[in-house]
């Protein structure tokens, strides 16, 4: 418990892993990022994120398991399974990023998948990858930068400013730490 709690407060980077860690996974999940705050689009950090996913299934042609933000960004993706809990843009206790990490899983293990690349915002990389590997699964991190994202216009308040991000990430890790989630 000591360990899941220092690791908590004090691990926020994650490196972009190498092509040979890539190549032993078996499907690709994204953790989507806070829509518009109008409801007119999923953001474009969901467009980045959306097509680093897409980028990685043409060089692997591993499964995209994703949600309805990433979904939202092309009419095309390669998408093998989208979670598709309305949130409208903002998590919930019934649908956040271990309810989504849930139903990857689920998915995962009715396919017999093992490994999955976790496409997510490097400051959610850490709660995200967590929650994957408490359902089991083993994660390869693939942190996408998206600071540049940082705006007003997006629908949760903590996705317009680099440390609204912080703080509130700090404490949905530490809810997450005590729920068993991570």
């Amino acid at each position: 418990m000591l360990s899941r709690l220092y690791r908590s407060m004090f691990e926020w980077r994650f490196e972009q892993p190498s092509m040979d860690e890539l190549q032993k996974a078996d499907a690709i999940v994204v953790q989507a990022y806070s829509r518009s705050r109008h409801g007119d689009g999923p953001g474009r950090a969901n467009y980045i994120l959306a097509y680093t996913a897409f980028d990685m299934w043409e060089a692997f042609k591993l499964p995209v398991l994703s949600m309805t933000e990433i979904q939202m960004t092309r009419k095309d993706p390669p998408t093998k399974f989208v979670y598709k809990g309305q949130t409208g843009g903002h998590s919930t206790q019934d649908c956040n990023t271990f309810t989504i990490a849930q139903a990857h899983a689920k998915f995962c293990a009715e396919r017999g998948y093992k490994t999955v690349i976790v496409v997510a915002s490097e400051p959610h990389m850490g709660r995200a990858l967590w929650c994957y590997e408490r359902l089991g699964l083993a994660t390869i991190p693939m942190p996408v930068e998206i600071r540049q994202c940082l705006s007003s216009n997006y629908l949760h308040w903590s996705h317009r400013g680099v440390m609204r991000f912080a703080v509130r990430e700090f404490c949905v890790r530490l809810m997450f730490l005590a729920k068993g989630h991570i």
